[in-house]
């Protein structure tokens, strides 16, 4: 990955956002949720989100409650994290959602964004733990957060939409400077 870039993002980075928040479901979810819904539904949701998150953000938004940091490479959207201060402060800083293009997944631009968020916790929100939420059947992540350190504290059963239900796990970061950022 040459040329990397990485930027807060603003109110015109709304559907790049939900564009690749949809492809990082469908390839990563395919099995765990119902393809109708990743296929139809998930597209106009992540799109509503992402709209609602940075509607009037300008570009020089200093994020105060919330990070949200794109990566880029030549101009094209690769990779995005998106924290916010703490809603439960026992956990911290939430890592509320993170993806990377799936063909650059393995490249270790999911932990720099990861780290980038840690950063901005410890920083601006004033909170060196973090936490996350993530399908427990997704492997790939679940192993990823393992291996930096994070610890599964929790076990849920979520309603992803409507009678569509899947387990999750919260990971938990208790001291970013000792795992994520070491």
């Amino acid at each position: 990955m040459t040329n990397l870039v990485y930027r807060q993002a603003h109110s015109e980075d709304a559907e790049a956002i939900a564009k690749l928040h949809t492809l990082s479901w469908q390839t990563s979810l395919r099995g765990i949720l119902p393809d109708a819904f990743l296929d139809q539904q998930v597209p106009n949701i992540h799109k509503s989100r992402w709209q609602e998150v940075l509607a009037g953000r300008p570009a020089d938004y200093q994020g105060k409650d919330d990070f949200l940091c794109l990566a880029e490479e030549h101009g094209e959207l690769i990779g995005f994290v998106y924290c916010r201060k703490p809603e439960e402060p026992s956990w911290g800083t939430l890592l509320d959602n993170m993806h990377v293009q799936p063909e650059l997944k393995g490249r270790g631009l999911g932990r720099q964004l990861a780290q980038r968020g840690a950063r901005w916790s410890l920083e601006e929100a004033g909170s060196k733990s973090m936490h996350l939420w993530v399908f427990e059947a997704n492997k790939t992540a679940v192993n990823a957060y393992l291996r930096w350190g994070g610890e599964r504290v929790e076990r849920e059963l979520e309603e992803v939409a409507g009678n569509i239900h899947a387990w999750v796990y919260r990971f938990y970061w208790e001291d970013v400077t000792h795992n994520l950022l070491a």
